[in-house]
């Protein structure tokens, strides 16, 4: 099964809401958190008054105007998005194409007298050099920039002659860049839309039963290919440049190999691709570790404890004391951002290889950073990009309350020497939030302008610091800090075949084709904001850490769960739509899914079933931080807590012996699995410990 977890259930936490104490602890009890959420960028009224005239006007059949309103928003140069099914919003030329799919058929015809003409002449314009009689190309890839031209093709024009093709074509071009989801809505677009097209139904499933290989949909792709199986028995069609028996194809690619005739392998090899091995996790025999580094000892934490008592700030220090830090690591090194103090440690000795700042005066650098109100709430993070390391942070030494928030550095890996900052340039008026995306030479982070509370998904050139592109996502319902400054959520981002999934922890989730640098859909739902000064004149009673945001991908199925929220939701990415949504607790976060179940991690591990959604087994677990990162490997769940590392089997629930290890004292928190060894990181220290010799990156 292919998936995309990558780090998402990593270090990342949504903004912590903190207040001066000014008035006593009860008053905060009677405090109701706020109905809000993201706000995305939705169109202009006259653009939705547009929409609704066109409806009026194709309810009394009175097409010229009808499309004369419907004009109004082709035309135009629009950006921004409108509501289409529940809770999702759309592009508005996407909804210009589903407002003429619901065009009657006498209305089809009055639309295809005023437009078929232009529509026909782009077309062509556009694919005569190599088209072939079913809009396909023949494996030939088309210059980049007709993707868009296409893509208005679709969205403008599907209801003419010449949308078929251009929806076949389009979803060729989507198949190609690995959007495996979009190119299957392509093709069941003309399915199920365009009633006289005459491209064989049996290429369409075909090339959607490709897709949904490619995609790791295996069971959806065993029932299509049985229906084509009956369905076609025996029909041939084109596809990459050859004419094949369409079952022929399908039974090669469920095979796994490219078998049969020649024909037959040189389309499978282009199309087959093999997951990775799942090996599992020997734990260590010998709690005593290779090498540990401190991070803060007793005194340090008790200083900070007791600086934040004489200010009446006693009830905050859990956010101090059991924050552990964002890290990452290589074939070689481990990359940490504790507290804007970057360092690196070498995996093999535990060395200290360098570091941007002392440990000797956080604890007084953190009182101040709260005094100024400053403390962004766990806003740490840290992205390895090839021979370079990205940090976003505000260091706790820039007491500035003036300046910009969290600033982005780039350091040369082995020296930690700085190769650009955001301070300077064409960044130098941003503030960035969450972990940055990285991909190539290229680096995608969510910011906000100085000027505005709107985030922006920038595009960074890794060489140079280069602002290369942004996008704008939308506004979210802001909390504050003590001095009444915004303190925004802390935004989670995931890539799958070529789309940008931007979890806002504030109440949506954005999809964006950074290609061609547009949100192309966005689902919306109810948050809990609260936008109030919290009070903590007392510490506050003990209660379970929520755990952090995260997104997973199994099946062409988008899972999302918020910082903080109660409920999962399941998106299905061929619509996009609304598979189902499943009440759970926020002191649990997604781990990983397989065929067999849903897991969750947090202060307990659950399991649900993916088809009934119901609970199969849930265990508890020794768990004192929402800063989790668990390992999934061989049909077991590992995670790092208070008593050390559980084992826990993914089947039944059943846990294994604790692996105690040395760190005694932490609240538990990541476990990171590198050649030979096994690193543990809590609040407390950085632990390594041997594994054997069949261990694995």
């Amino acid at each position: 099964m292919r998936k995309t977890s990558g780090t998402l259930i990593g270090l990342v936490v949504a903004a912590l809401y903190i207040v001066v104490a000014t008035r006593p602890a009860s008053a905060q009890d009677d405090a109701t958190p706020a109905v809000g959420g993201f706000s995305v960028r939705k169109e202009a009224a006259p653009v939705t008054e547009a929409f609704e005239d066109f409806e009026r006007y194709r309810d009394k059949k009175a097409w010229e105007k009808a499309f004369a309103a419907l004009g109004k928003v082709a035309d135009a140069r629009l950006d921004r998005l409108v509501p289409s099914q529940a809770g999702f919003f759309v592009p508005s030329r996407q909804k210009v194409r589903e407002e003429l799919i619901s065009l009657p058929p006498d209305g089809r015809e009055a639309y295809r007298l005023f437009n078929d003409a232009k529509a026909q002449k782009l077309f062509h314009d556009l694919v005569q050099a190599d088209s072939d009689t079913s809009g396909g190309r023949d494996g030939q890839s088309p210059p980049a920039d007709q993707r868009s031209t296409l893509q208005r093709l679709v969205d403008l024009y599907f209801v003419t002659s010449v949308g078929d093709q251009a929806a076949d074509r389009l979803g060729d071009t989507l198949f190609e860049a690995r959007d495996f989801a979009g190119a299957q809505s392509c093709w069941q677009l003309i399915l199920d839309d365009y009633p006289d097209t005459a491209i064989s139904p049996a290429l369409l499933q075909t090339k959607r039963a490709i897709a949904m290989r490619s995609a790791g949909q295996s069971a959806q792709f065993q029932a299509l290919r049985e229906m084509i199986r009956s369905r076609y028995p025996g029909q041939t069609v084109h596809i990459g440049g050859q004419d094949i028996v369409a079952s022929d194809l399908l039974d090669a690619l469920a095979s796994g190999s490219p078998g049969g005739s020649d024909q037959e392998r040189s389309v499978v090899s282009t199309l087959i691709s093999r997951p990775s091995p799942d090996v599992a996790l020997s734990l260590p025999n010998s709690d005593t570790p290779v090498w540990q580094y401190p991070l803060m000892d007793d005194s340090g934490w008790k200083q900070l404890e007791t600086q934040l008592n004489q200010f009446g700030w006693g009830g905050m220090s859990d956010q101090f004391t059991k924050m552990v830090p964002d890290a990452v690591v290589d074939d070689r090194r481990l990359y940490v951002n504790w507290f804007g103090i970057c360092f690196a440690i070498d995996l093999s000795t535990g060395k200290m290889l360098w570091r941007t700042g002392s440990f000797a005066d956080l604890p007084q650098q953190l009182q101040q950073s709260l005094m100024q109100g400053q403390w962004s709430g766990g806003d740490y993070s840290i992205a390895i990009a090839g021979q370079r390391v990205l940090y976003v942070g505000r260091s706790t030494s820039q007491q500035n309350p003036q300046q910009p928030g969290s600033s982005l550095l780039c350091l040369n890996a082995e020296t930690g020497k700085p190769v650009w900052k955001s301070e300077s340039g064409s960044l130098a008026d941003w503030s960035f939030t969450g972990r940055p995306l990285v991909r190539g030479e290229i680096a995608y982070v969510v910011a906000r302008p100085s000027s505005t509370q709107e985030l922006n998904l920038l595009t960074i050139n890794l060489a140079t610091g280069a602002l290369q592109a942004k996008l704008i996502l939308g506004t979210p319902t802001l909390g504050q800090t003590m001095r009444g400054t915004p303190l925004a959520p802390i935004p989670t981002l995931e890539e799958y075949r070529g789309t940008i999934y931007v979890l806002t922890n504030n109440g949506a989730v954005l999809a964006v084709d950074p290609a061609a640098g547009r949100v192309k859909w966005a689902f919306t739902y109810a948050a809990q904001v609260d936008t109030a000064q919290q009070v903590f004149y007392q510490p506050a009673p003990a209660s379970s850490p929520i755990a952090p945001g995260a997104m997973l991908i199994t099946d062409n199925t988008l899972l999302i769960k918020e910082y903080g929220g109660t409920t999962i939701y399941a998106l299905d990415l061929a619509g996009p739509s609304l598979k189902w949504k499943r009440p759970i607790d926020d002191s649990v976060t997604i781990a990983d899914a397989d065929a067999h179940g849903l897991y969750l991690i947090g202060t307990e591990a659950d399991c649900i079933d993916p088809v009934s959604r119901d609970m199969q087994w849930s265990t508890e677990l020794s768990i004192d931080t929402g800063f989790i990162r668990p390992l999934v490997s061989g049909g077991h769940l590992y995670v790092f807590g208070q008593r050390g590392v559980h084992q826990v089997d993914s089947a039944s629930g059943d846990t294994g012996p604790i692996f105690r290890g040395f760190d005694h004292d932490g609240t538990g928190g990541a476990l990171w699995r590198t050649p030979g060894r096994l690193i543990t990181i809590s609040n407390r220290a950085i632990t390594a410990y041997p594994l054997g010799s069949d261990a694995t990156h």
